[in-house]
């Protein structure tokens, strides 16, 4: 099960790199899909192969986010990082 909710935040994240910084910034709330990632990481007692794919789309979600305020684009925060 925590499989499936992994790779589901993982084509998110797959197809918002399709997209343009604009579309990404108005589809892709980066503190919502952090907090959905930690959520899968509470619910579940994840094995260390999904912890390290949690890990790197924590850290993908916050970049885009960051991109995105660099870029003026959105104004999301997010949580810190699951620690490594």
């Amino acid at each position: 099960m925590a499989d499936r909710e992994i790779r589901h935040l993982e084509s998110v994240l797959n197809a918002a790199r399709h997209l343009n910084a604009l579309a990404q910034s108005r589809c892709l709330d980066a503190s919502y899909w952090v907090t959905r990632a930690y959520e899968l990481a509470d619910k579940y007692t994840l094995l260390a192969s999904q912890q390290n794919r949690v890990t790197a789309l924590v850290r993908a979600f916050e970049a885009h986010a960051l991109a995105a305020r660099s870029a003026g684009l959105a104004q999301t925060s997010s949580p810190a990082l699951i620690a490594a």
